[in-house]
């Protein structure tokens, strides 16, 4: 468990592909700016016929009222020969699809559907290549198709198509199938891409973001199941469920320049995933009023000094 300070910094905390915990910190009230970077799909090493394809990147900033928890799940990349979903919920297989990075509300392992359910941000993974396809990038709205649309990417409200579908919060992928005759999977999101739709060759698709309150976004209802879910409608069709909306959201896909953790440029993003939260300053209403009437004070005093001399 992590108490406030002024710029806190996650990284991937497991030797183990398939396994993690969530950190768990605790926000005062406050003015905050959350980032996070998504996972990379499997490759094969010096095989350019399997190459990775990259995470998208979130942003956004939120005022929090009052004192919360947040629980951040930090993504592991894909990887080749992938018996499980990476941690994130990219899927398994031949070469495995990228997790996906989030921030919820609630406790609970990766895949408990009522902490999924409590996502309030989310930085999509990348799907798995094969036999020269490329995986679908991580995608910002929605997820890309492999590279010859054998796997489908994530949308707000459905996980791709492929021979093993994606779903909310996992990409579409084969255990059974992690050798030569397995293909690419779906890298995870808000909903997963689909695994390559050829059971033994192609690509995976990409998985979605979601960032609540960025438009175009489609959030879940607090009532959905695992089996049922729902969306919300009207105003609030981006709005998460709790009401906590960002501000100045950003996403940016895996095909497209982005920051990276260490403060340089890349297009996507490559490796393990990343949080990054920072304090800011409130000014709040009462200051902005005072500098107003400062300010006011200083013009008229000038100007009326500017009149007495002209007069004399």
């Amino acid at each position: 468990r992590y108490s406030y300070e002024s710029k806190l910094e996650f990284e991937y905390n497991s030797s183990n592909y398939y396994e993690s915990k969530p950190y768990h910190i605790e926000l005062n009230s406050g003015y905050y700016l959350f980032e996070l970077w998504g996972c990379s799909s499997g490759y094969e090493n010096g095989n350019e016929n399997y190459r990775v394809s990259n995470g998208a990147y979130v942003k956004g900033y939120l005022k929090l009222n009052t004192k919360r928890d947040f629980y951040l799940h930090v993504c592991s990349q894909g990887k080749a020969s992938m018996s499980n979903y990476s941690y994130g919920g990219g899927g398994p297989g031949q070469f495995g699809g990228g997790g996906a990075s989030d921030i919820r509300l609630l406790p609970g392992d990766y895949a408990n559907f009522t902490s999924l359910k409590s996502r309030i941000i989310v930085a999509a993974g990348a799907g798995g290549p094969d036999t020269g396809d490329l995986g679908g990038p991580a995608g910002s709205l929605e997820g890309f198709n492999s590279n010859n649309n054998h796997g489908n990417g994530g949308t707000q409200t459905s996980g791709g198509r492929g021979y093993v579908n994606g779903s909310f919060g996992k990409g579409g992928g084969n255990p059974n199938r992690i050798d030569a005759l397995g293909n690419g999977s779906g890298g995870s999101g808000y909903f997963g891409g689909g695994s390559s739709t050829i059971i033994n060759d192609y690509g995976g698709g990409g998985g979605s973001s979601f960032i609540s309150g960025y438009p175009g976004c489609v959030a879940i209802t607090e009532d959905s199941t695992e089996n049922s879910i729902k969306f919300r409608t009207g105003d609030f069709t981006s709005i998460h469920y709790s009401g906590l909306k960002f501000e100045d959201p950003i996403m940016i896909d895996g095909k497209s320049q982005m920051p990276s953790p260490n403060g340089t440029n890349e297009t996507g993003h490559s490796g393990n995933g990343f949080i990054r939260i920072i304090k800011y300053p409130i000014i709040s209403d009462t200051c902005i009023q005072n500098i107003y009437r400062i300010n006011l004070f200083s013009f008229i005093l000038e100007f009326s000094i500017f009149i007495l001399s002209t007069d004399s």
